[in-house]
């Protein structure tokens, strides 16, 4: 059975996912999608899809990599990768709490991209530019937000492995 702080930690990601509060879902609304996401479990198709997507953001540096070995180019370049992965997955997952999580690493990845690509900083990747620096606590928040998303898909689906985005509790 699931604490009060887990759900209300889901339901916060999943909020940002549907965009409450800004002519999305509302609470209530969320409240009873959450309930029926968690009973009606993905069927095998949908498991198969996402564990094969978890897999590959488990093997991308860019969510695990501590910050300072990170740069900025490389990190760009990888999250275009994530997000047209995200499209993908979502186009072929009907389950509404996976196309939910999606949604919400789509839209966080869309919004970190539409923020830092184009910027000039990122091509030279200098460690010493407050840039930069503004660059990794913006990567640093968008970890933060797909965690969330990634903990609600392990919810849903116990066989996935996230072992390098989010490891163990015995090895933390």
């Amino acid at each position: 059975m699931l604490d009060l702080a887990t759900l209300l930690a889901i339901s916060k990601g999943l909020a940002t996912a549907v965009g409450v509060g800004t002519g999305g879902i509302k609470g209530a609304k969320l409240a009873a999608d959450l309930v029926s996401w968690l009973e009606d479990r993905p069927l095998a198709e949908d498991k198969k899809e996402i564990r094969a997507y978890v897999q590959r953001l488990n093997d991308r540096r860019v969510f695990y990599v501590p910050l300072h070995s990170e740069r900025a180019n490389a990190c760009v370049g990888s999250l275009g990768e994530v997000k047209r992965w995200t499209e993908e997955a979502r186009s072929k997952i009907k389950h509404g709490g996976l196309q939910a999580a999606l949604a919400g690493i789509q839209g966080n990845v869309r919004a970190f991209l539409d923020t830092w690509q184009d910027r000039p900083f990122v091509q030279t990747g200098n460690g010493s530019d407050p840039e930069n620096l503004a660059f990794l606590v913006a990567l640093g928040e968008l970890r933060g937000a797909i965690r969330h998303d990634l903990e609600f898909i392990k919810l849903l689906d116990d066989k996935v492995k996230l072992t390098n985005i989010i490891p163990p509790p015995e090895t933390r």
